[in-house]
């Protein structure tokens, strides 16, 4: 007959072994409840963490995301506009390929190489876009252009811009803040929800062809008229 319990002054310490233990769960962990008893952790998902829950509570398995404080990164994509890829939690990212000059047109058209299909992570309440490009003069000494900025097909209008000034050359950021949550706000691209991919994008124009603007290629170079290639950079953060 097999013994149902055993005082524990009887049992060596070290002496009782895995085949020893009782059946149990692939996975689960043993811990004790708030009396003091033996129990156990349900198996968690993939890529979860174990999280304490605090005194008398069980531990239990979570997302890295849900236990990140509020105003945390939880993702962030950095992309060269030059076919590259880039993996984060909320999928596969790959960038547009940027090889030639853009010169703007006093007709709006998108910007090459602003474009990107994205779905933020669960949890997420705001996220950073931001456009890193190069913009120069050329053909005369004043260049003034337009900027407007799309998520999906509408426009968020207090985000138009003028980038404009007398032989201005060099780098440029365009940057804007999306909110998720409350209600949405087509003029400032607050959204309720974010669920699936929504394209974000600038189109830009120049205002007369009297002052012309170039992208992507600088104008002067060591001492000289030079066009160098720059490739443009996106940059997503989705933060919590």
């Amino acid at each position: 007959m097999a013994l149902t319990k055993v005082s524990g002054g009887l049992i060596a310490d070290n002496s009782v072994g895995l085949g020893q233990l009782d059946g149990g769960t692939d996975g689960n962990l043993i811990t004790y409840d708030a009396s003091g008893n033996p129990s156990h952790v349900p198996t968690g998902n993939a890529n979860q963490v174990l999280t304490s829950n605090g005194a008398g509570a069980t531990p239990t398995f979570q997302s890295v995301h849900a236990v990140l404080p509020s105003g945390s990164v939880l993702e962030e994509i950095s992309l060269f506009q030059n076919g590259s890829s880039q993996t984060v939690s909320s999928g596969t990212y790959t960038a547009g390929n940027v090889t030639a000059l853009q010169d703007l047109t006093t007709t709006y058209a998108d910007v090459t190489g602003s474009s990107i299909n994205y779905t933020p992570p669960s949890g997420a309440t705001r996220v950073v876009y931001s456009f890193i490009f190069h913009l120069s003069y050329y053909g005369g000494s004043t260049t003034i252009g337009h900027y407007k900025l799309y998520l999906g097909s509408d426009e968020v209008t207090e985000a138009r811009t003028t980038i404009a000034g007398d032989y201005k050359e060099g780098q440029s950021i365009f940057s804007w803040i999306f909110l998720i949550g409350g209600s949405a706000d087509t003029a400032t691209g607050q959204v309720a929800d974010w669920n699936s991919a929504k394209q974000i994008k600038l189109q830009a124009r120049i205002s007369s062809n009297s002052y012309p603007q170039r992208l992507h290629q600088t104008y002067n170079w060591d001492g000289g008229v030079s066009g160098q290639d720059h490739p443009p950079i996106i940059n997503i953060r989705a933060i919590k």
